[in-house]
């Protein structure tokens, strides 16, 4: 192993290479000795993630939204329910279980509608509810929807 970030396992490309070793095999060992760990419920490789090669549970989606090329590991560990990869206790809201990703979104000031919405949204939603509020083009990337109920109308 090279590192650990998270829920990211990052493997040492060199030596596996050096050992004559496939990484995508040495990816899938990883992957099968993972449920034998404490806390943690199995994981999957970046290039299983990207294939679509994950199993079509509820929160799959999270898993593979997850996944940036670029940054991500070669190993994403999903914890078991009740586990913490953090530091000390608390929460990292990037686990796929509700209690830990659920975060409630609080909008106050101009042009926000007085209430209460008990609507599923998304922390993704955020920069485009911001964005139709301030009147400007959404950020790059963005894959979020404005949250239109909440938002009052502009007169």
């Amino acid at each position: 192993m090279e590192s650990v970030q998270g829920q990211h396992l990052y493997l040492n490309h060199a030596l596996i290479e050096s050992k004559d070793l496939d990484l995508a095999d040495v990816g899938d060992t990883v992957v099968k000795a993972l449920p034998f760990i404490p806390g943690v419920l199995g994981g999957f490789t970046a290039e299983r993630i990207s294939e679509g090669e994950v199993p079509d549970w509820p929160w799959a989606k999270l898993v593979t939204n997850n996944l940036n090329p670029r940054r991500s590991g070669d190993v994403f560990v999903l914890e078991s329910p009740g586990s913490y990869f953090g530091d000390g206790t608390g929460t990292g809201h990037g686990s796929a279980w509700s209690y830990d990703n659920h975060v409630p979104i609080l909008l106050a000031g101009f042009g926000i509608k007085r209430g209460v919405n008990n609507e599923k949204v998304h922390v993704v939603d955020i920069a485009s509810t911001l964005a139709r509020l301030l009147q400007i083009e959404a950020p790059t990337g963005n894959v979020g929807s404005p949250l239109v109920n909440a938002i009052a109308p502009i007169k």
